[in-house]
């Protein structure tokens, strides 16, 4: 059935033999050098082993998945043959060695390939979501690469960090909110593209590589093409719409009208994630378009952390693709795909390769606080298969373990954070003095060993708003997504923050709603903060991990009346809600455009994680399972701080929980005050 491969450049093509529907699936295999036959790829989901689907190939029958069977069945033509080249049936499975090999050539399969079809899944005719999702997409479309043309805002679909910082952004925005609300779409519409954004395509990993390289090698081959059963739709119809879906935040219109009876209470994962998938393609693909690849093997893992893979170690394996062909070179001296090694041994030569290679700690910032599929891995190894949607504060472009070029303390005043500032004024940081390295991992490999300060205890620890449930808010019927719900959840959590922070000041007040809850003021203007700076600035910069949209540092005069606007909504909501949870009167027609802005800046480091007070006096963002007496560490070397927690029986030995933001301490000012406390800290 798999001969093997005549010549080390062949690949394997399936010429798919033609027929009516209800004939059975004939085709044979060829081997052929790549770009000698033209032929497409196939980009799609395995899904789930089945029984009684099959294939007749070269003769012999060959059991194939649900979904790529219905692909098939779609993809025949009537009257000609087919030439495709899909990796289940392309690539002999059962050859550890030859998916090696295979996976070092995908990037050049995909591009190469005359085209590329994305296979979204069957349709259900019944339903027509499909069908009511591909028109929406068109719709919108429509609008929003019109405005994509125009001079003035060219590039505003792919171009957000540029966008959200331009003087035309806030007018531009609400111009294009209208045009979105002009078109009058409906609640059905909304909830099919939702649904859409569920499928299993939007969550595998090996298709980012496939989307990204689709037909790069010769620039006449069409862009991809969406397929969903019988319907087809262009590259430039789809994507568009969910890139200007997520830079005006309108994102939300897909959960918000999706039916809750359709919604899986156990479902991991939200559409936000197919949206963030599309985007990072597009910025691939862009790059790959325009210039060299620059993107790191750290970029790619962070990017793709949230991916599924049917075989774990494909998200390390399926990465090697989109890298440069230098660092692409190099990572395979040092990280080669192979098959034959076992998961945890992939994982753990991951975090070598960063640790002792790279002499880099961003790995640990990849360890998040979401559950360990594989708990015999340490602590301090991300174990890449666990999903989590908590916003990576690497994405926040913090310096917490560097020593700040200047001796001065960094301004609170500062109103731009840039790169330059981040990575030029910062001493590099690969080894301590003596030429000790930052870290090292013991011979068996279960031991890290870091450099740093372990700067306090947590004290207190707020639940998030996704730790909460019916019965703790008093409100047993109401369902937990409903957005009543929701609502409620989020609001008990600010009130249980200001709680916290108003322990730091000494003359707090608080009012009381008729049914006994408390609503809490903000702390006084004059109340100092440990760190520098007063309790309120401090407050409402932790909330929003001390970045704008843009990711740079906010000013203060317009951020803190951002700030205010929200705090007066959810003051109003405080004292207008029923005992279900509903919001009457002003609070109820929702978020101004200023207090919507903070929200959303607080949206981007909140979720999955708990607002925290340290030693009593500094606030912070720490992982959800952080508790009090759990640790702030800052290693020498990270551009974060993490919270570790003292292993049962070992003083000395610590379990990494995930990263955390600490105001005050997140641009070096620990190393610089504290560098002779320095120790070593170990993680197992």
């Amino acid at each position: 059935m798999y001969p093997a491969l005549e010549i080390v450049t062949n690949i394997r093509l399936l010429v798919l033999a033609p027929g009516d529907r209800d004939a059975g699936l004939q085709c044979h295999l060829v081997q052929a050098q790549m770009g000698s036959v033209p032929y497409e790829a196939l980009s799609y989901c395995w899904g789930p082993a089945s029984e009684g689907r099959a294939v007749t190939c070269n003769g012999k029958t060959l059991g194939i998945t649900d979904n790529l069977h219905a692909a098939l069945l779609q993809l025949r033509q009537t009257d000609v043959e087919r030439t495709l080249w899909i990796d289940a049936l392309s690539i002999n499975q059962q050859d550890d060695r030859e998916k090696t090999q295979m996976v070092l050539r995908m990037r050049d399969i995909y591009a190469s390939a005359r085209g590329v079809i994305i296979w979204l899944g069957p349709d259900d005719e019944s339903s027509q979501q499909a069908e009511l999702a591909f028109t929406l997409l068109s719709r919108l479309a429509t609008t929003y690469i019109s405005y994509n043309k125009d001079e003035r805002y060219r590039g505003w679909l792919i171009q957000e960090y540029q966008t959200k910082r331009a003087s035309w952004w806030p007018e531009f925005r609400a111009e294009v909110h209208a045009a979105t609300e002009a078109l009058k779409i409906d609640s059905e519409s909304w909830a099919a593209l939702g649904s859409l954004l569920w499928r299993p395509w939007f969550y595998r990993i090996w298709v980012v590589q496939e989307a990204v390289m689709a037909g790069l090698n010769d620039p006449q081959h069409p862009a991809p093409v969406f397929v969903c059963g019988r319907l087809a739709i262009g590259w430039d119809t789809f994507i568009a719409p969910l890139l200007g879906l997520r830079i005006l935040d309108l994102d939300y219109q897909l959960w918000s009208h999706i039916p809750k009876t359709q919604v899986n209470p156990a479902l991991a994962k939200p559409f936000s994630g197919g949206i963030n998938m599309i985007r990072n393609i597009v910025k691939l693909r862009l790059e790959g378009i325009e210039r060299p690849w620059p993107r790191r093997f750290y970029d790619l893992l962070r990017l793709t952390k949230t991916m599924d893979s049917t075989d774990p170690r494909d998200k390390v394996f399926a990465l090697h693709g989109m890298l440069v062909p230098d660092r692409a070179a190099a990572l395979d001296d040092s990280l080669p795909p192979d098959y034959a090694k076992p998961m945890g041994q992939v994982y753990m030569d991951v975090a070598k390769h960063f640790i002792l290679k790279q002499h880099s700690l961003k790995l640990l910032e990849m360890v998040h606080d979401s559950p360990r599929h594989h708990t015999e891995l340490p602590s301090w190894i991300p174990d890449w298969t666990a999903s989590s949607y908590t916003s990576p504060l690497a994405e926040f472009r913090y310096s917490a373990g560097y020593r700040v070029g200047s001796t001065e303390a960094i301004s609170e005043d500062v109103s731009e954070f840039e790169d330059s500032f981040l990575v030029g004024a910062r001493q590099s940081v690969t080894s301590l003095p003596g030429n000790r390295p930052i870290a090292t991992i013991s011979n068996d490999g279960k031991l890290l060993t870091l450099q740093g300060l372990m700067l306090a205890p947590i004290t207190c620890a707020v639940p998030d708003a996704s730790e909460l449930t019916p019965d703790m808010l008093r409100v047993p019927d109401l369902p937990r997504h409903s957005p009543w719900f929701q609502r409620l959840a989020s609001h008990t959590v600010y009130q249980n923050i200001l709680a916290a922070v108003n322990t730091l000041d000494p003359g707090c007040t608080q009012a009381t709603r008729e049914d006994g809850q408390i609503c809490w003021d903000l702390p006084a203007d004059d109340v100092p903060y440990d760190a520098g700076g007063t309790l309120i600035e401090a407050l409402w910069r932790t909330l929003i991990g001390d970045r704008n949209e843009g990711f740079t540092r906010p000013q203060s005069n317009e951020w803190q009346a951002s700030f205010m606007a929200l705090d007066q909504y959810r003051r109003l909501s405080c004292f207008c809600q029923n005992h279900q949870g509903a919001l009457k009167g002003p609070a109820a027609e929702g978020l101004d455009d200023l207090a919507a802005r903070f929200d959303s800046a607080m949206r981007r480091i909140a979720p999955g994680r708990r607002f925290a007070i340290v030693a009593g006096q500094l606030l912070c963002w720490v992982p959800q399972r952080a508790n009090a007496g759990d640790f702030i560490i800052v290693a020498h070397g990270s551009d974060i701080a993490h919270v570790v927690r003292r292993r049962p029986g070992a003083d000395n030995v610590f379990e990494l929980l995930g990263g955390a933001y600490v105001h005050g301490f997140m641009h070096g000012e620990a190393i610089r005050i504290y560098n002779e406390q320095t120790q070593s800290i170990l993680l197992s």
